[in-house]
C-alpha cells in the first residue's frame, strides 16, 4: 500500500480501534488516532508503530463537541492530507427504555453519531478537492436489528448506517467512497458485563458458534478503506458470524 496515505481512526485504544491502528500502520498508513481514557494503551500503539510510519495519538472526549473540533485541528497540524477516516469510537448503554435518562441518550448519540458527523464534515473538503478518499463507519448488528434493553445504542448505530448511505450517494460523484462495518459479538471489554456462562449461551446462538476477534473486524475495515474495494460504496458489511442472517 501507498506509504504516503494517512488514516484518521477514532477510538484507537479500544479493542477494535487498537487492532485497526496496528493493521493500518503495518500496511504503510500514517495514522492519527483518538483515545479518551486509555493513555497507556495509546502510548503503547505509538511505541509499537513509530519506527514504521508517522503515528500520533490525541486525547479527546467526544461527548464534548469542542473536543471533537480540537481533535481535527490537531490532526491537521500534523498531516496535510487525510485519505481515510475510520469512525470507531462508541459507547453502549444497557437499560430499559423507561429507565434511560435524557442525559445518557444524548451522551450515546454525541459519541456514536454526532462525532462522526462533525469529523466527516471536517475531513471532507480535502477529499473533495483531491477527488479521492474513503470513509468507514463502524456501526453494530444492533443498528440493523435493534437490541432489547439497548434502545439508545441501537438507535444511534442505526443512525450511523443511514448517515453512511446518504453520504455514499452524495459523495460518489467526488470519487469518495463511504461504507459501514456492522460487527456482531466481538471479544472486547464492551462484553465484560457478561459472565462466562452467558457468553457461552450467546456463542451458542451464533451460527459460527464463537465471538469474533477485533483483528477480524479490522481486516474488514481495511478492505473497505483500500483500493481492493474500489467499486464498493454505500454498503453495510455485517461481520457477525451469521448472527443476523
Amino acid at each position: 500500500m501507498n506509504s504516503n496515505k494517512t488514516a484518521v481512526i477514532t477510538g484507537g485504544s479500544g479493542g477494535i480501534g487498537s487492532a485497526a491502528v496496528k493493521l493500518f500502520g503495518n500496511n504503510g498508513y500514517n495514522v492519527a488516532f483518538s483515545y479518551n481514557s486509555n493513555a497507556e494503551g495509546a502510548q503503547s500503539l505509538v511505541d509499537e508503530l513509530h519506527a514504521k510510519v508517522k503515528i500520533i495519538s490525541i486525547k479527546a472526549d467526544f461527548t464534548k463537541q469542542n473536543e471533537v473540533y480540537i481533535f481535527t485541528e490537531k490532526v491537521f497540524s500534523e498531516f496535510e492530507n487525510i485519505d481515510t477516516l475510520v469512525n470507531i469510537a462508541g459507547i453502549s448503554h444497557f437499560d430499559l427504555v423507561q429507565f434511560t435518562s435524557d442525559e445518557k441518550w444524548d451522551e450515546v448519540f454525541d459519541i456514536n453519531i454526532k462525532a462522526p458527523f462533525i469529523l466527516t464534515k471536517a475531513f471532507l473538503p480535502g477529499m473533495i478537492n483531491r477527488k479521492s478518499g474513503t470513509i468507514v463507519n463502524v456501526s453494530s448488528m444492533w443498528g440493523i436489528t435493534g437490541a432489547s434493553c439497548e434502545s439508545a445504542y441501537s438507535a444511534s448505530k442505526s443512525a450511523l448506517i443511514g448517515f453512511t448511505k446518504a453520504c455514499a450517494k452524495e459523495l460518489a460523484p467526488s470519487m469518495i467512497r463511504v461504507n459501514c462495518v456492522c460487527p456482531g459479538v466481538i471479544n472486547t471489554k464492551m462484553n465484560d458485563r457478561f459472565s462466562d456462562t452467558e457468553k457461552s449461551e450467546i456463542a451458542y446462538n451464533i451460527p459460527m458458534e464463537r465471538f469474533g476477534s477485533p483483528d477480524e473486524i479490522a481486516e474488514a475495515i481495511l478492505f473497505l478503506a483500500s483500493e481492493r474495494s474500489s467499486y464498493i460504496t454505500g454498503q453495510i458489511l455485517s461481520a457477525d458470524g451469521g448472527y443476523t442472517i
